[in-house]
C-alpha cells in the first residue's frame, strides 16, 4: 500500500463522528420548526377558542321576543345583554330581566320561552340525526316547552325534573309543572334522589311542596297530581304561548279566531314556494287586498275567500283554528281584548298554504285612532268604578261589625261580575270559582284564624287580569271563656308546632341574579304568628307562609321561626346570594 491509498482510508471510528457532526445541525432545524408549530397551535386555541362549539346542532338560537335578555357565555365573567339575536351553547345561561321575555330555537323546530324574570342553564345540548337533545335548569321564574318535532328535552326545577319528546309544558319555578298537549315524564327529586317518577297527560298539573316530598322520603304517598289550575290558563303567559303554538286559549270563546299580534312575527317563515299573484286570499272585509281601513271600534272581522285545495291559513303567524281543507272562506277577529288589535298602525298579512305547502300572501291595513281607543279606556274606567261598591260581607250579623260566641263563623259575601280572585286577610280562597257572585270563608280557632276578643277580616276581590275590583272590612267579637272548653285546651296544648321554609328551595341556600325574591314554606295549624329575620309577617294565615325580601349584593341570611300557643318552632333559614 503507497501514500496515496493511506490518505484515502478513514478509520470507521473516524467516519462515524463526522457523520454524526453533519446531522446535527439539520435536528436542530427540525426541533426548532416543530416548537414554532406547537406555539402556533397554542396560540390559536387561545385566542381563537374551540371549534369544536361551531357545529351544526351544538348550538341553540336566543332571540329577545320582548323587552331585555341576557346571557352569561361560558368564556365570560357576568351577564352581558343579548342585543336581539344570539347564539348560546352548552355550558351558558340565558335569562330574561323584568320586562323580557325571549325564546331559545332549536335546528328541528323546537322552541322553549322564558318569562319575564327567568333564566335557565344550557347543561346539555347535541344533536343525533334530526334530533335535538337538550338538558336545561330553570334557575328562576318560568318557562314554556314546546317539543313537538321529536326532540328530547329535559328541563329540571329544585323538585321536578321533566322529559318529553312528544309534549307541550309549562314549568314554575320551583315546583309546579303542567301538560298542554302530548305527554310529560316527571321525576320528582330531593335533592340528586328520584323519590318518584309520573307520568302526566293534557290537562294535569305536578305540584311538589315540601310536605309531600318529606312523606315520599319516608316511603309514603303524597298527593302530587291535579288538573290544570284555572288561574294559569287563564293567565296572559298562558295566552301568549298558547297563540304563538296554535293552541285554543279562552281569547277564543267568542266564537271567532283571534291570536295575539306584538309586532315581533311578522316574518314570513314556514316555508314553500312563493306565489303571491295566482290563488292570493282575496280580503274582502272590512277592505280588500293592500287596502288601509280606520276603524270606528275595538275589534274587527277580517274575512275573505282563498283558492280552493287551500289547507291552512295563517294571519300574521298565528294559525286559525276554525280553517280546515276543504274551506274556501276565512275569518280572524283583531281586537284590542285579545291583544291582536294595537293604536295606531296595524299590518296583517293573510298567508294561504297548500298541501304541498305552496303559499300565497295578501295584506291589509287597519288603523285604530286615539279618539276611538280613548273612549274604549273611559267605558273600562266607569265599568271598574261601578262594580267597585259590590263588594260586601253578609254574614255574621248581616255583614255588620258585631259580637258572637262558639269556636268557629262563617263569613260569606257578595262579589262584582267578573271576580276571578278572592282573598281574605292574604288568603286566597281556593273554593272560589270564576263567575261565582258570592263566597265564603270559615274562621274556627282550631285553624288559628279566629280568637278571643276582636278580629278583622278584609276581603279584596280581583279581576282575571290582576285589577281590583272591590274591598271590604268586617270586626267579629267572640266573647271571652265561650271556647275555652277542657277539650279545646288540652287540643291546644297537645297540637305541636311545626314550620319548613321550602321556597326558593330547602336546601339553604339559592342563587339569583335578581335583587327580590321571594321565600315561604308551610306551618302547621297551631302556628299563630311567624317570623322573619325577627319581624312579624303580616297577613299570616296557618298552613302556608310567604314574604317578598329585597336584596343587597352578596349574601342575604334569613331565619324564620314561628309562635303558638305551645310556645315557639324552631329556625329555618336560608342564605340568597344576589350575583347581578
Amino acid at each position: 500500500m503507497n501514500y496515496y491509498q493511506y490518505k484515502r482510508r478513514v478509520p470507521e471510528g473516524k467516519k462515524g463522528q463526522r457523520n454524526q457532526k453533519n446531522l446535527k445541525p439539520f435536528l436542530l432545524i427540525i426541533a426548532i420548526l416543530l416548537g414554532l408549530f406547537l406555539i402556533w397551535k397554542l396560540f390559536s386555541v387561545i385566542f381563537s377558542g374551540d371549534d369544536s362549539q361551531e357545529t351544526e346542532g351544538e348550538k341553540v338560537v336566543v332571540e329577545v321576543l320582548s323587552g331585555s335578555g341576557k346571557i352569561f357565555t361560558a368564556g365570560g365573567e357576568g351577564w352581558e345583554d343579548v342585543p336581539g339575536a344570539i347564539s348560546a351553547y352548552q355550558g351558558e345561561k340565558v335569562g330574561t330581566l323584568a320586562d323580557g321575555r325571549l325564546a331559545l330555537e332549536y335546528t328541528d323546530g323546537s322552541i322553549i320561552r322564558l318569562d319575564k324574570n327567568s333564566s335557565v342553564s344550557i347543561e346539555k345540548l347535541n344533536e343525533n340525526g334530526a334530533t335535538v337533545q337538550t338538558d336545561l335548569i330553570l334557575e328562576e321564574g318560568k318557562a314554556w316547552v314546546n317539543g313537538t318535532n321529536l326532540s328530547e328535552i329535559s328541563v329540571a326545577s329544585t323538585n321536578i325534573v321533566a322529559h318529553t319528546s312528544e309534549g307541550i309544558f309549562a314549568m314554575d319555578f320551583p315546583d309546579k309543572l303542567y301538560v298542554i298537549q302530548g305527554s310529560v315524564e316527571a321525576d320528582v327529586m330531593n335533592g340528586d334522589e328520584v323519590l318518584k317518577t309520573v307520568s302526566l297527560g293534557v290537562g294535569q298539573q305536578l305540584t311538589v311542596s315540601q310536605n309531600s316530598i318529606d312523606r315520599l322520603a319516608e316511603g309514603e304517598e303524597a298527593s302530587l297530581l291535579s288538573a290544570v289550575d284555572e288561574q294559569f290558563t287563564a293567565s296572559d303567559w298562558y295566552t301568549w304561548n298558547g297563540q304563538k303554538d296554535g293552541i285554543s286559549t279562552s281569547s277564543n270563546s267568542s266564537g271567532n279566531d283571534s291570536n295575539e299580534s306584538d309586532g315581533e312575527d311578522n316574518e314570513d317563515e314556514e316555508g314553500g314556494e312563493v306565489d303571491s299573484e295566482n290563488g292570493a286570499p282575496q280580503i274582502s272585509n272590512p277592505g280588500s287586498n293592500g287596502s288601509e281601513v280606520t276603524l270606528d271600534s275595538t275589534s274587527q272581522i277580517i274575512s275573505g275567500t282563498v283558492s280552493e285545495g287551500t289547507a291552512r291559513v295563517l294571519v300574521n303567524d298565528y294559525e286559525l283554528q276554525k280553517f280546515s281543507l276543504g274551506d274556501t272562506t276565512f275569518e280572524y277577529t283583531a281586537s284590542i281584548d285579545y291583544d291582536s288589535l294595537d293604536l295606531g298602525t296595524n299590518t296583517y298579512d293573510v298567508v294561504a298554504f297548500d298541501e304541498e305547502g305552496n303559499k300565497s300572501t295578501a295584506t291589509i291595513t287597519l288603523i285604530l285612532p286615539q279618539s276611538v281607543y280613548d273612549e274604549v279606556d273611559t267605558e273600562e274606567e266607569e265599568e271598574e268604578e261601578a262594580s267597585t261598591g259590590t263588594v260586601a260581607f253578609t254574614s255574621p250579623n248581616g255583614g255588620q261589625d258585631g259580637t258572637i260566641s262558639g269556636d268557629s263563623v262563617s263569613i260569606g259575601g257578595t262579589v262584582p261580575t267578573g271576580a276571578n280572585t278572592v282573598i281574605v286577610n292574604g288568603y286566597q280562597l281556593s273554593g272560589f270559582q270564576a263567575g261565582n257572585s258570592s263566597f265564603n270563608y270559615n274562621a274556627n280557632k282550631v285553624l288559628g284564624n279566629l280568637k278571643v276578643g276582636q278580629n278583622t277580616y278584609e276581603v279584596e276581590v280581583y279581576d282575571i287580569n290582576g285589577g281590583l275590583l272591590g274591598s271590604d272590612t268586617i270586626n267579629i267579637t267572640v266573647e271571652e271563656g265561650e271556647a275555652e272548653t277542657p277539650e279545646e285546651v288540652e287540643t291546644e296544648n297537645t297540637t305541636p308546632l311545626s314550620l319548613s321554609l321550602s321556597t326558593p328551595n330547602s336546601s339553604g341556600s339559592h342563587t339569583t341574579t335578581f335583587n327580590q325574591a321571594t321565600i315561604g314554606g308551610s306551618t302547621s295549624s297551631s302556628v299563630e304568628a311567624v317570623f322573619v329575620n325577627g319581624e312579624s309577617l303580616a297577613g299570616f294565615t296557618p298552613g302556608q307562609w310567604s314574604k317578598q325580601v329585597e336584596l343587597v349584593e352578596g349574601e342575604n341570611t334569613f331565619t324564620v321561626y314561628g309562635t303558638g300557643a305551645n310556645g315557639q318552632t324552631g329556625d329555618s333559614s336560608i342564605t340568597i346570594t344576589y350575583q347581578p
